[in-house]
């Protein structure tokens, strides 16, 4: 999958140490699958599913789901905010924006 995860965390971007920790955290949870690691078979998220399907108003929904459910179960220092969505289908790229707040 072709994302961009960009975060902002109390309506900042990551800067210090505690922020970037989270920021990776963040990165690592979303861009593992499922199953992926062997001790942690729940650990991840199901972004991948969403990989070469058409990027419509299920597939937003989706990707919103799949990114809520992941951080909230595995991120415990923040609180989701809001999710907002760059896709650009003609080239299949598309960028996700976190806002979150410390929990």
């Amino acid at each position: 999958m072709s994302e961009l995860i960009s975060i902002l965390l109390n309506g900042h971007a990551p800067e210090d140490g505690y922020a970037v920790s989270i920021d990776e955290s963040i990165q690592r949870i979303l861009t593992t699958r499922l199953g992926e690691r062997v001790m942690r078979p729940t650990f991840g998220s199901e972004l991948y599913k969403l990989r070469d399907r058409d990027m419509d108003s299920e597939w937003r929904l989706l990707a919103t789901r799949y990114i809520y459910e992941a951080v909230s179960k595995w991120e415990p220092r923040v609180r989701f905010k809001r999710l907002q969505f760059n896709a650009d289908a003609k080239n299949g790229k598309h960028t996700f924006y976190l806002e979150l707040d410390p929990a």
